[in-house]
C-alpha cells in the first residue's frame, strides 16, 4: 500500500502562493483557477513521491508547475514534505531559502 507524505507550507510559501494566485486571478478568474488546478496537481505528485524531483541545491528539491513559470521548492523530513517557497522561475530561489 502506497503512503502519501504529509505536506506542510511555510508562511513564506503560503504568501508566495497567495501572491501568484492573486496575480493570475486579477488577469482572469479562469486563469487563477487554472493556476490553482496545476498547483494542486503538482502538490499531489510531490505528496505521492517527493523523491522523484531533483535536488537543486543543499537538500532542497524543486517541482515545476505545468503550464506556469513557477517552481515549488521543498525539503523532505521523515514522512513530511515542507514547502519552503513557490518562486517564479526568473527569480533565484537561493536568495530566499
Amino acid at each position: 500500500m502506497k503512503s502519501n507524505y504529509r505536506v506542510l507550507f511555510s508562511e513564506e510559501a503560503y504568501q508566495d502562493l497567495k501572491q501568484a494566485h492573486t496575480w493570475y486571478f486579477d488577469i482572469s478568474n479562469k486563469l487563477g483557477s487554472r493556476f490553482m488546478f496545476f498547483f494542486e496537481e503538482s502538490i499531489s505528485s510531490i505528496s505521492e513521491n517527493p523523491f522523484q524531483f531533483q535536488i537543486k541545491y543543499r537538500n532542497v528539491r524543486s517541482c515545476f508547475i505545468k503550464k506556469f513559470p513557477f517552481g515549488i521548492h521543498y525539503i523532505i523530513e521523515s514522512q513530511t514534505v515542507i514547502v519552503l517557497g513557490i518562486f517564479h522561475m526568473s527569480l533565484n530561489p537561493k536568495r530566499y531559502i
